[in-house]
């Protein structure tokens, strides 16, 4: 419970652009803007055919399940 933490608010219009480009809800927008903030991959549970996965590419890790 002593681990820093960094609370992140991505702006506002990167969020609306990258659900309209991506057509992603806005929850999931405000964290695909925030991986492309920070350059780094979007780790994930959502279907490998969900529309702004197939967008992201290799942008976005899909976890499996077990």
């Amino acid at each position: 419970m002593d681990a820093p933490l960094n609370v992140e608010d991505p702006p506002r219009d990167e969020i609306l652009r990258t659900a309209l480009e991506l057509d992603a809800s806005a929850y999931d927008a405000a964290f695909i803007a925030l991986a492309k903030i920070y350059n780094c991959p979007l780790i994930n549970a959502e279907r490998s055919t969900t529309p702004w996965v197939i967008k992201l590419g290799k942008h976005a890790v899909t976890l499996s399940s077990p």
